[in-house]
């Protein structure tokens, strides 16, 4: 039985045929590879729409800044901080009235955490700069005058020295211990601050990057003069 022989045109189609059909997969691939590269450069399609809910940017808040007393507001001063502690770095006594229904706690973080200004005081809410400990009146008390102590011959340690610097025109050292206050913007910043010792640059909220403990100032001291030791 013979067998019909294929034509040459025969095999021309069929190579003609190959040739195009790679010519396709090699046009496609490219297209895809270059589409690819196109989204690394510019960013996914679904970026050209920023305001597409579930891919909408927000922009970081703002710095938080530092208001200024509204005239006729009461100063708080460093007199009268002291004058509402037994020793400087105790903790000031309430010097209003609290509800005495047995609880440590009497909410006084509902003012004490944020601040704010109080009509019936024409003052701002001192800040504490501990708000995690919840218990205040574990430490801070209502003041108790008469009838409760005897007559001691104690007398109240000199205050924190203010102004000292470990060398001419440098950062202000800090004059007390940084147990329970570490946030130093508590105090030294915004209008419920003590006037003396406000800071002129709250916006640097890194204080410790130049001011230093006092107890640390020997040490400073001895690496930028080798005579101290």
């Amino acid at each position: 039985m013979s067998t019909k022989q294929a034509s040459p045109l025969t095999g021309v189609l069929i190579l003609a045929g190959f040739v195009v059909l790679g010519m396709v997969v090699f046009f496609g691939v490219r297209a895809r590879l270059q589409s690819g590269t196109a989204s690394a450069e510019h960013g996914p399609s679904w970026m050209e729409h920023p305001l597409e809910p579930r891919m909408k940017k927000t922009a970081p808040p703002p710095p938080r800044t530092v208001s200024t007393p509204r005239p006729g507001a009461k100063v708080r001063t460093l007199q009268e901080f002291y004058s509402r502690r037994a020793y400087a770095g105790a903790p000031p006594i309430i010097p209003h009235a609290v509800e005495n229904d047995g609880l440590i706690s009497d909410g006084c973080l509902n003012c004490h955490q944020e601040g704010g200004y109080v009509p019936e005081y024409n003052a701002y809410t001192p800040i504490t700069p501990h708000p995690e400990m919840g218990n205040c009146r574990q430490c801070h008390v209502l003041q108790v005058s008469a009838g409760l102590f005897v007559e001691t011959e104690w007398t109240q340690p000199d205050l924190p020295p203010r102004g000292r610097q470990a060398i001419p025109g440098g950062p202000l050292e800090i004059p007390h211990s940084l147990q329970f206050r570490e946030n130093c913007l508590a105090c030294h910043a915004g209008p419920q601050a003590i006037i003396e010792i406000r800071s002129s640059h709250p916006e640097r909220t890194n204080c410790l990057q130049c001011h230093v403990v006092g107890d640390n100032m020997q040490s400073f001291k001895s690496q930028i003069d080798p005579r101290v030791k």
